[in-house]
């Protein structure tokens, strides 16, 4: 009988030892939309807090996700998915238990705002006549296919291509005059 006790014993004391030798705890849980609806491959970030020790997973198409093994701490938890905002958390692992980390992601919004800023121009209130001023580094910098000196009256707001008559050094034509220096 004593020997059958001897077999017993170790089992028993090994199974112990074996349940006591978990240092380790899991981050679990879930990640969904506004609506509820779980958010699948959803990319999970679990970074801990003390050491910068980083894990990487991916949630299931039920949007759940496990991070098994990991040592005691406090971690946070970042979950980024396409079209939605990125959401951060924190949670505590202890040995031997489960962090449960249920994460809503907002929708990612699209504003784009455009900003228009433009000077107002003289008002001629004469006449209808509209005058443009190029002075010597405007023209050397502005493009001129094939060095044509015809083609800065176009330039002209107002000017009306076919119709300029063109006076050397003095203005241009068709309602609207321009200066030359």
């Amino acid at each position: 009988m004593r020997l059958l006790g001897l077999p017993l014993f170790a089992m028993l004391v090994g199974s112990a030892v074996f349940s006591q030798s978990n240092t380790s705890g899991d981050i679990a849980g879930i990640v969904t939309d506004p609506t509820r609806t779980s958010i699948g491959n959803a990319y999970v970030l679990i970074e801990n807090l003390t050491t910068g020790f980083r894990q990487a997973a991916a949630t299931s198409r039920a949007g759940t996700f496990r991070v098994p093994l990991l040592p005691p701490g406090d971690y946070q938890v970042t979950v980024s998915a396409s079209g939605f905002q990125i959401v951060k958390a924190t949670a505590a692992v202890v040995v031997g238990g489960t962090a449960p980390v249920n994460l809503t992601l907002p929708v990612k919004t699209k504003f784009t705002s455009v900003d228009v800023w433009e000077e107002s121009t003289r008002v001629e209130l004469e006449n209808g006549d509209i005058q443009s001023v190029f002075d010597a580094n405007t023209i050397e910098n502005l493009p001129n296919p094939g060095g044509d000196i015809t083609f800065y009256p176009q330039l002209v707001a107002g000017a009306d291509h076919p119709c300029i008559s063109f006076q050397i050094g003095a203005s241009f034509a068709s309602n609207s005059r321009t200066q030359i220096f």
